[in-house]
């Protein structure tokens, strides 16, 4: 990664680095992975390299709550920045990455209405493929919403 900053590959960095927080954050080694997605962010602001910014809000949601599922309020402040990144870069896939986060996180704090406010537009316009299983995944957990709220 220092060779590609050196380089002058900045706009890589931010991937490789996201990559490899989720990695620490899969060892146990949570601080080094919050740390690392912290820079990652801190570099997105100073470069204006923004492309990845949504998807290192999503993941630093994801190690939040996977390290403290029990105070899920900041992982929700990190799911929406990242919702409203990709909404403004309009990145469609990774708003949808972000609202599902979001939305597995409300169904699970017994939020049903919520999880499919936010998923609702954000599956707008998706039709399920192999390539992103993400969409099925959230029309599965819609359908799941949409299903309770029938009952």
């Amino acid at each position: 990664m220092a060779r590609l900053a050196e380089a002058g590959l900045i706009y890589s960095v931010s991937l490789y680095e996201t990559i490899l927080a989720e990695a620490e954050a899969e060892a146990g080694e949570t601080d080094a992975a919050v740390a690392t997605i912290d820079r990652v962010i801190a570099q997105s602001e100073r470069t204006g390299q923004r492309w990845y910014e949504a998807e290192s809000h999503r993941i630093l949601g994801e190690i939040i709550l996977k390290h403290n599922p029990c105070n899920p309020a900041p992982a929700e402040e990190a799911f929406l920045a990242s919702i409203a990144i990709a909404q403004s870069q309009k990145a469609r896939s990774f708003e949808l990455h972000a609202a599902l986060s979001l939305a597995k996180l409300y169904q699970s704090a017994g939020r049903p209405a919520d999880a499919h406010a936010v998923l609702a537009p954000a599956l707008e316009g998706f039709s399920p493929t192999p390539e992103m299983p993400e969409i099925e995944e959230a029309l599965e957990i819609k359908a799941t919403i949409d299903g309770g709220a029938r009952s």
